[in-house]
């Protein structure tokens, strides 16, 4: 069989994302020339990418190889279309001969999903959007690293118990669905499509996640648990709260020049919010506070004062352009609410002063 070696080069790397990392035996990448496919599974997500395999010769079946050494020996190979010849326990790359791994000990992919319903698709800006929260390390709750579909607010939203970020979508469904955020990862700048099956009661339901232009697919369980009622946070950010605007460019420029200096993993800011916003950053190592001045188009009065993250700052107003909306309420540990009128709207936690 022949197949082009940047094209498989590309697809393992993206499946090296989704490799079982705790079981060696499980540890490879499963080429199918029959179906023209590269497929593996971190037992978890089952990521699908299609590859174009030519020649195939009578007798050549599916083989697991470790990707570090396929794609060291793609790397090593000179021509463009390289030739992969199997033998009982080997292939050979371009003469470059590389063990197989057990197809007895891999674990098996997920045959039947059954009929599945669309749910909706997004954009490359939507995604990065989505995941521009991070997963929350110290809290392992299923909600924390997923991202929610909610059909009948027309949204999808993602939190990590510090930041929300919420994205407006177009469906006809009216279902709510949890989708572990990992499966996102293997999609860059494309549209994929959300599907997801209802068996009976007695079935898995799945979530696949499916690219547009590359065709690769990933497949998931639906994960277990609930979701916290983010609609409650976000219609709460009205009673004693105000807006202040302000330009985005002016805002992230503050920030980041905060983040230039802080302290790794502290980046808690001061936020003086009258005439304008004043960003008042302290650290023992400095021998005097950090002071950036944001203009506003408002008059707070009384002065509001809180704490931020300058990080979390940064990371929300790279999903928003232009006249930024901020919502403040009369405390200093409420939420506070973001948006663009882009569609887009982020929550962030203050933190304790």
């Amino acid at each position: 069989m022949r197949v082009n070696r940047k094209e498989l080069i590309e697809a393992v790397k993206v499946a090296k994302k989704y490799v079982c990392k705790t079981i060696p035996l499980a540890s490879g990448i499963c080429i199918d020339p029959v179906n023209g496919r590269l497929w593996t599974t971190n037992l978890e997500n089952v990521i699908d990418i299609p590859v174009d395999i030519t020649n195939r010769q009578i007798g050549e079946g599916s083989f697991i190889i470790a990707p570090d050494l396929l794609c060291k020996a793609l790397k090593t190979a000179k021509s463009n279309d390289v030739e992969i010849v199997m033998a009982e326990q080997n292939v050979t790359i371009d003469g470059i001969s590389l063990p197989t791994m057990s197809m007895e000990d891999f674990p098996a992919r997920y045959q039947d999903v059954g009929p599945m319903e669309q749910l909706t698709s997004l954009n490359a800006v939507q995604i990065k959007q989505l995941m521009s929260v991070p997963a929350n390390k110290e809290d392992r709750m299923p909600y924390q690293r997923s991202v929610l579909f909610d059909g009948k607010n027309k949204s999808m939203v993602k939190t990590n118990g510090h930041a929300l970020n919420c994205v407006e979508i177009e469906t006809e469904s009216n279902r709510l669905v949890m989708i572990l955020d990992s499966m996102f990862h293997a999609f860059k700048g494309e549209e994929v499509l959300v599907n997801v099956n209802y068996p009976d009661k007695t079935g898995e339901k799945y979530v696949m996640l499916s690219g547009m232009e590359t065709g690769i697919t990933v497949v998931n369980r639906v994960p277990d648990g609930s979701y916290p009622d983010w609609k409650i946070i976000i219609d709460g950010c009205t009673n004693g709260y105000v807006p202040v605007t302000f330009h985005r460019d002016d805002m992230i420029e503050a920030a980041k020049q905060i983040l230039q200096i802080a302290a790794k993993d502290c980046y808690a800011t001061q936020f003086n919010i009258n005439e304008k916003i004043k960003l008042t950053y302290s650290d023992p190592s400095l021998s005097a506070p950090v002071i950036r001045q944001v203009n506003i188009n408002e008059h707070i009065d009384p002065e509001r004062v809180m704490v931020l993250s300058a990080k979390l700052i940064v990371d929300m107003l790279n999903n928003l352009r232009g006249i930024i909306e901020m919502k403040i309420s009369d405390g200093p540990y409420k939420p506070m609410l973001f948006n663009d009128y882009s569609g887009f709207t982020g929550v962030i936690m203050p933190m304790k002063m």
